[in-house]
């Protein structure tokens, strides 16, 4: 306020003065709003810019021990860089983990592919025990063909 006060204390006269003259009233009104606008400005975003470089230097005075670096991510900071034994081994310990939960994922995959085929050879041999005699060639055919219980159930329905 008291920069806007002092700012209005020489300006006013000044643009009465260059009333007269337009350039010089243009400047002068000019100079004079871009102050007053600056100073409110500088008085909200200079602590601001203040605050954050002190963080900043903090933060590199606290991670200066070592030189490896690794990324983490946290939910206010976004990604940033670590420098310190501790962060980096709590990213490894992480990746293990993530590891160990994938190999667990594909082995169970691999047994659920493992008993579809069983539970399709035990189809396909019910089928055949279903399915007898030398008229039933064509229908053994296209119950092998197609390898499902709706299938087979249709094709003795239509027969």
């Amino acid at each position: 306020m008291a920069l806007i006060l002092l700012v209005s204390f020489i300006g006013i006269p000044v643009i009465i003065i260059a009333r007269e003259n337009v350039s010089a009233y243009y400047f002068v009104s000019s100079g004079l709003i871009f102050v007053i606008c600056a100073s409110i400005l500088l008085l909200i975003f200079a602590p601001k810019m203040k605050a954050l470089r002190k963080k900043k230097l903090r933060r590199q005075s606290d991670t200066s021990g070592s030189r490896t670096s690794a990324i983490s991510s946290t939910d206010n900071e976004g990604i940033r860089i670590l420098d310190t034994w501790r962060g980096q081994a709590e990213l490894e310990k992480e990746v293990a983990n993530l590891k160990a939960l994938l190999e667990k994922r594909e082995q169970s995959a691999g047994e659920e592919r493992h008993n579809s085929v069983q539970l399709d050879n035990r189809n396909a041999a019910v089928f055949d025990d279903d399915v007898s005699g030398p008229a039933d060639h064509k229908l053994k055919e296209e119950i092998t063909k197609s390898n499902s219980w709706e299938s087979f159930q249709r094709i003795i329905k239509s027969n």
